[in-house]
């Protein structure tokens, strides 16, 4: 089965912020030329496999920022295309309606409860609620992921848990 983030309200007040977009905005910090040589060095460094399209590498180079020994980058810099944008990025104020936030180690997307589960047989589509994924001891599904799962009851509607990445 593959997840898919839905793309219209759903259930429970669902909406996928995927519907929203930001415009105008280029979510990159700006450089000197001076600085953008300096930032090179520094990228084929920290960030060389990194394209920046989700994360605004100059902000970060610019702030002094390199990744944690496990690669992740702070959410400071993250753009609002980022999977797991929050409101911890400096880039939250002007797309409030992307930004998701941390509960611990778990990401929340804004305005997300949940999505659905495409089966590889073509079936009806099956709605996941954050907290199956939650208990799969997942931070988040992306979408494209390949999960399996049982269908169980919630408030008598079928949905899926027990989920375990393929």
């Amino acid at each position: 089965m593959t997840f898919t983030a839905p793309t219209e309200e759903v259930q429970d007040g669902f909406t996928a912020p995927d519907s929203e977009r930001v415009s105008g905005t280029s979510f990159d910090t700006p450089l000197s030329s001076t600085e953008e040589i300096s930032f090179q060095k520094w990228k084929s460094q920290y960030g060389p496999n990194d394209s920046g399209d989700d994360y605004d590498l100059r902000g970060a180079y610019k702030a002094g920022l390199t990744p944690n020994d496990n690669g992740h980058w702070p959410d400071t810099f993250k753009k609002p295309n980022h999977p797991t944008f929050s409101d911890e990025s400096i880039y939250a104020k002007d797309a409030p309606n992307l930004a998701g936030h941390w509960n611990g180690e778990t990401f929340i997307p804004h305005g997300k409860n949940g999505g659905f589960i495409a089966p590889d047989d073509g079936g009806k589509d099956m709605f996941v609620h954050i907290t199956a994924v939650e208990r799969a001891g997942l931070d988040y599904l992306r979408e494209g992921d390949k999960v399996t799962y049982d269908v169980v009851d919630s408030r008598g509607k079928p949905v899926a848990g027990n989920l375990r990445l393929k």
